[in-house]
């Protein structure tokens, strides 16, 4: 049995605000296998965001993996306003080596299917 994927209540408004904005954003939410929702370009730069919305947001064990493992610019963004400076300045507002190593920590000790977003950026002092 197959199920719908969700996306988070903020993803279409987020979309729609980069675009007015000049960032190039495609969706990724059918991807699978823990790919971010959307990879965006802005004047020569690629950057994956995954996008959560609410207090009880929380990260699928494949998401932490991919994010974690990903070479390049990654990010989290719980707004318009994060997904654009992520978009626009991702040496500054982009996980870093060390807050890929951290997730990758939080991965391999996570039993359940998912930890809270919150929890997780408590980890990494955001």
């Amino acid at each position: 049995m197959r199920f719908a994927r969700r996306i988070d209540q903020n993803h279409v408004a987020i979309v729609n605000n980069l675009a007015k904005r000049g960032v190039h954003a495609v969706n990724l939410t059918t991807a699978g296998d823990g790919i971010c929702d959307i990879i965006t370009y802005f004047r020569g730069k690629t950057v994956f965001i995954e996008i959560k919305f609410g207090r009880d947001a929380r990260l699928k064990k494949t998401q932490l993996k991919f994010i974690g493992n990903w070479p390049g610019f990654i990010g989290i963004a719980r707004n318009a306003e994060e997904a654009y400076s992520l978009a626009t300045e991702p040496e500054r507002y982009a996980l870093t080596a060390k807050d890929k190593d951290r997730f990758l920590a939080v991965y391999a000790r996570t039993e359940g299917p998912h930890v809270y977003l919150q929890t997780l950026l408590e980890s990494l002092n955001r």
